[in-house]
Formats: C-alpha cells, structure tokens, sequence
C-alpha cells in the first residue's frame, strides 16, 4: 500500500500558496516603488513572472488531495469524505500533466456521475525516482494491468510529452519576460 505525504500534502495545499501570494505581492509592490535603472522592464517582467506562477498555484488548494492506493483501489480524501476509486474507473496516471505540474495526476471515471475527473497528488520523497516513474505511481499501473482485461501502457500520457507541453504552454511567458527585460540585459552589458 501506497499513500501521499499528509504533511507535505496539506503544507502545498494550504500554506505554500499563502506564501506565494502574500510573499510575490509584497514583493510585486515593492519592486513596484523603487527606482530601478532600467528597472521599468525589469518591474513588469517579474510581474509577468509573478501572474503565470500565480496562475498555477491558485488552483492547488482545489486539486491536491490525500491519496491512499491500496489492494481494492486508490482512496481518495481523509475521514469521512473518503472515496474509494477501483482499479477499473482508473483511466490514466501521469507526472508533470499541466494540470499539476507539481505532482501526479490521475484521471478517472466517476461511478456516479459517469464523468472523467482529475486528481492531484504528491508522492513521498522515498518513492521518488528522479525523473522516472515512483513506485506509487508504478503500483496504480500493475494494478490496473490486473483489473483491466484489455490494458496497454499507451492508455498513460507520456511524461516527456507532459514536460514539453507545459514548456510551449510557458514560451509566450518567457518570451514576454525576456522581451521586457531587454533594457535591464543592456544596462548589464548582456545584450
């Protein structure tokens, strides 16, 4: 049995956005106010910057939840709000998706609505293999090759792929960020 770090779970959940948006907003502001050569560029790239982190860190207290994969299926929630997700309902598990480039996301079929969803979920650091895939992640597929007569790997989005798609989804960003520095490069000599 596998399951997702609580603490760190809960601390992604519910602290480090409150970080992210309180501390990248002083930040913003302070930035905002100082006389900086050159810094006009400089002040509107980091907000560019600041916008598309905040972008991705706003939706993680609504997609991280606490995961528990078990013989039966993958548990999804704590307490009494806990669902039980069989291996069947599974229709992929994938790093780096775009939808929680921070974690893992698993995509099922919900019994009662009939509708795929989508979950995040963080993975322990002991179950983490690099880049690879970790052993939570591994487990979900065994288990699905047992309970899915006509199972294939290929059901799962390529990781790699993952990672590129969110690199051409960020390029107009850096493209921005980069065109406004453009001053602040000159004034370093960069240019």
């Amino acid at each position: 049995m596998y399951k997702s770090p609580i603490l760190l779970s809960k601390f992604m959940k519910y602290v480090y956005p409150v970080i992210i948006i309180f501390g990248g907003g002083i930040a913003v502001s302070f930035l905002w106010y100082q006389d900086i050569p050159g810094g006009e560029g400089f002040k509107k790239a980091f907000l560019t910057g600041y916008l598309w982190v905040l972008l991705w860190v706003i939706q993680m207290p609504f997609r991280i939840k606490i995961v528990e994969a078990g013989s039966d299926g993958v548990k999804i929630g704590t307490g009494e709000n806990q669902k039980l997700i069989t291996y069947e309902n599974i229709e992929y598990v994938t790093h780096f998706h775009y939808t929680a480039p921070w974690g893992t996301t698993m995509q099922y079929k919900d019994e009662e609505t009939n509708v795929s969803k989508k979950v995040a979920f963080l993975i322990s650091t002991k179950q983490q293999q690099g880049f690879g895939e970790n052993k939570m992640t591994r487990y979900i597929k065994d288990n699905m090759k047992l309970h899915i007569p006509h199972y294939d790997d290929s059901i799962h989005p390529s990781m790699v792929q993952n990672m590129l798609t969110g690199f051409l989804i960020s390029l107009p960003v850096i493209l921005l960020v980069i065109y406004f520095m453009k001053d602040f490069f000159t004034l370093l000599n960069l240019r």
